[in-house]
């Protein structure tokens, strides 16, 4: 296979595909729990294991790689009796994991470009059923 960048070609015969961990697996789990007065609390995991992966179909090296990686989002939701409303408060990524999405460069370019997934974040949901 012949990738074209820019006016020339580079053979990536070989390489791994991008964006393809040898393996991937998300474990989520929730329980609500009945309160006497019918409210319900929620606790909410999810888990999610990559192994490592190449960001480009082009294998430039350490900074075109994600390294394996764990993320953890944890999750609260309180609903009242009626069910008529609710509030949740969350935690992505507890484990403030640096988790690549893209890298840019070249084969003689420093890959120096990256973007990532955000940082742990605490955020709070409500809503209302009507």
């Amino acid at each position: 296979l012949i990738a074209g960048v820019g006016d020339g070609c580079i053979d990536v015969t070989g390489h791994k595909l991008a964006h393809a961990p040898s393996f991937s697996a998300t474990v989520q789990y929730a329980h609500t729990l009945h309160m006497n007065d019918g409210s319900t609390w929620t606790p909410r995991l999810s888990l999610h294991y990559e192994t490592e992966s190449w960001l480009s179909i082009f294998n430039y090296g350490e900074m075109d790689r994600q390294k394996a990686y764990t993320r953890t989002d944890l999750g609260l939701r309180y609903a009242n009796a009626k069910r008529s409303w609710y509030v949740e408060g969350y935690v992505r990524n507890v484990e403030n994991a640096n988790i690549k999405t893209s890298a840019a460069g070249g084969p003689t370019v420093a890959l120096s470009v990256a973007q990532y997934m955000a940082p742990r974040t605490f955020g709070i949901n409500a809503g209302i059923d009507f």
